[in-house]
């Protein structure tokens, strides 16, 4: 098992939706992801496609984890000077997309790199399916111009609620893979912490918590009244092509914990990410 200081620069440090998918990623899935991306938000920025798809072989075959990119510290980082380096090693897209020959869409302000998540379980962590396919959409945020007042109202964080464009690119990517699964938020460093510390179960998969955003089978939640469902959640989205509909908990990918959260999942009868690292043991 990796060191708790290189798992936390080994994860992506970004807002990212999840998709756990049936089968590996193979050239012509990629190209038809990226396909996708284009049709909704114009050329890539970056790299080709070719580089990219070069690249992502090696991360899904195991082989090139991001410490092997940037080498992970050796020591908690303590001064200033040495914190500043730290955080400039970490895994955020624009980060990755100066290491990695990757190409990514922006669109509406937000960024989209594709990658995917712990191939090969790179992160050596013990939960169910650590070693299964899972598409890593990171997001990043793409602001316009210098802010116009103190606290700026960023496009994933704050106001994603409001963006069409992103449920219509979600609405493709899984109409096009079929996932078994989706989620999405900016808890992915916490649970995956979780796991590492032993706090959650490793009988339980991270995708079965309840995320910012989650996918749920229309028949979990055929039973639940409409006006219930409208109170927890912030958007609801039913996919037509698949027998799923999204739960989105609060407007934005914020990692700022909330009752919503909570309240949400006794809805569902899940276990929340807010609930995790720190909070009640999951799946025991």
């Amino acid at each position: 098992m990796a060191s708790d200081l290189r798992l936390r620069q080994d994860l992506h440090i970004a807002p990212a939706l999840f998709f756990t998918l049936r089968q590996e990623i193979d050239r012509e899935r990629f190209y038809a992801i990226v396909d996708t991306l284009e049709r909704h938000a114009g050329p890539s920025q970056g790299a080709s496609r070719e580089g990219h798809w070069a690249a992502l072989k090696e991360r899904i075959a195991g082989h090139s984890p991001w410490s092997s990119l940037v080498p992970a510290a050796e020591k908690v980082p303590e001064t200033l000077e040495e914190r500043n380096a730290w955080a400039r090693g970490l895994q955020v897209p624009s980060r990755m997309l100066k290491e990695r020959p990757y190409t990514s869409y922006v669109i509406d302000e937000i960024q989209y790199v594709v990658d995917v998540f712990n191939p090969q379980n790179e992160l050596g962590l013990g939960y169910v399916g650590a070693g299964n396919p899972v598409l890593a959409l990171l997001l990043g945020e793409v602001t316009l111009g210098p802010p116009q007042r103190a606290f700026q109202p960023l496009p994933v964080r704050d106001r994603l609620v409001e963006i069409a464009s992103f449920y219509r690119i979600l609405e493709d990517l899984m109409a096009l893979l079929s996932p078994q699964k989706v989620c999405g938020g900016a808890y992915l460093l916490r649970v995956m912490l979780a796991y590492h510390s032993g706090e959650i179960s490793p009988l339980t998969s991270p995708w079965d918590l309840l995320w910012t955003l989650t996918s749920v089978r229309q028949s979990e939640v055929a039973a639940i009244p409409k006006d219930e469902l409208r109170a927890a959640f912030s958007k609801i989205v039913e996919i037509p092509a698949t027998s799923m509909t999204l739960l989105q908990v609060v407007p934005g990918f914020d990692s700022v914990m909330s009752r919503e959260y909570t309240r949400a999942a006794r809805l569902l009868k899940r276990t929340a990410v807010t609930e995790v690292g720190g909070g009640p043991r999951a799946g025991r």
